[in-house]
């Protein structure tokens, strides 16, 4: 922290040009990676989330001196805000969790629902197109067309069948 000529005790970043000496040259460390889940609120530079340092030189209240009660307050209510923001947005994604799973949940409803009236048309027109045929004599049930000729083609098939026991009947006997 850094004195002004007032006595009050300022944040170096807000202190304005600062020389630098050598015991206090710049260390070739990386700087930290920012904290998964940060609040997106933060103002961002140079892809890093700026932060307030703050330097907490006394320890103690003893020495404190009369403007850092008032930036203690200050850091305090934006950590709180910064806190409670966070809170909101936790409270918002899982109403907005809630309602994609009820959405998913009717939609999924809503698709069977229509998968199972999709199988009894599906039934019924079937049921309809058989009973169709069979009243048309086309298919289903009945053997012949109704065109008249019923008598004359049972009595062939009739004859038929005689025939194919009578050939079977015979090679038995022999």
């Amino acid at each position: 922290m850094a004195t002004s000529a007032g006595g009050l005790r300022l944040p170096a970043s807000s202190a304005g040009a600062l020389t630098t000496t050598a015991s206090e040259a710049p260390t070739s460390e990386a700087p930290a990676a920012p904290a998964v889940g940060a609040a997106s609120s933060a103002p961002v530079a140079h892809g890093r989330i700026k932060v307030d340092k703050i330097d907490n030189v006394m320890g103690s209240q003893a020495g404190a001196g009369s403007g850092d009660f008032h930036m203690y307050r200050g850091h305090r209510r934006t950590e709180m805000l910064r806190v409670e923001r966070m809170d909101r947005a936790a409270a918002v994604d899982d109403l907005e969790e809630a309602h994609e799973a009820r959405v998913a949940a009717k939609r999924k409803e809503c698709e069977d629902r229509t998968a199972r009236n999709a199988e009894k048309r599906r039934k019924k027109k079937a049921a309809k197109a058989k009973r169709d045929a069979v009243h048309a004599g086309t298919g289903g049930s009945a053997a012949f067309q109704d065109d008249g000729s019923f008598m004359e083609k049972a009595r062939a098939q009739l004859a038929a069948a005689a025939a194919k026991k009578k050939k079977e009947g015979g090679d038995d006997a022999a």
